[in-house]
């Protein structure tokens, strides 16, 4: 798989359907949220300071949360 193709996760990219239209995701590493930990193989922590309005990041304490499909599967695959 291509990580300027993240679209090539295909289970993923279905799931993918209520970005907001700035796809930071796809493709960008540098315009991902960074990572901080994952849990349970599926409870990825991040820290969102770019895209603060995005639909998948949930507030969690002093962090949060990433629910997008792609980016769960990139940093599953890649650890980015």
């Amino acid at each position: 798989m291509d990580i300027k193709n993240p679209d090539m996760i295909p289970e993923a990219a279905k799931k993918a359907i209520s970005c907001n239209g700035t796809h930071a995701c796809r493709g960008k590493p540098e315009e991902m949220c960074p990572p901080e930990s994952m849990v349970a193989n599926n409870l990825l922590f991040v820290s969102n300071k770019k895209y603060p309005h995005c639909p998948y990041y949930v507030p969690f304490g002093y962090g949060g949360c990433c629910n997008f499909p792609v980016r769960k599967d990139i940093y599953k695959l890649y650890g980015i």
